[in-house]
C-alpha cells in the first residue's frame, strides 16, 4: 500500500482499532451487522457501520466510511499506522 492511499481491502478490526484511536467507543451489538459507535464530543456523535462477514472493507467502504466520520483521507492514514 503506498503511504498516500488507502488500502484496497481492511479487516474490519483495524478499522475499528482506527475508531477507536478517535475517541468511539462500540456500542454491545444486537443481532445483524449495524455496529454503532458513540463519541459525546466529537461530531457525528453516533456513527453505524455494516460490518462485513469474513470478509475485508472493500476500498469504496472505507471511502463512504471516512465521509461518515468526516475524516479526510490523511487523518485517518495516520491512524492507521497505529493499528497494523
Amino acid at each position: 500500500m503506498s503511504q498516500d492511499k488507502l488500502p484496497r481491502q481492511l479487516k474490519w478490526s483495524v478499522f475499528v482499532c482506527v475508531i477507536k484511536h478517535l475517541g468511539y467507543a462500540q456500542m454491545p451489538s444486537g443481532s445483524g451487522s449495524a455496529r454503532s459507535f458513540p463519541h459525546a464530543l466529537r461530531k457525528p456523535t453516533v456513527v453505524t457501520f455494516h460490518e462485513p462477514h469474513r470478509e475485508p472493507l472493500r476500498h469504496g467502504s472505507v471511502r463512504e466510511y471516512l465521509r461518515k466520520l468526516e475524516i479526510i483521507k490523511e487523518e485517518f492514514l495516520v491512524l492507521l499506522k497505529n493499528c497494523h
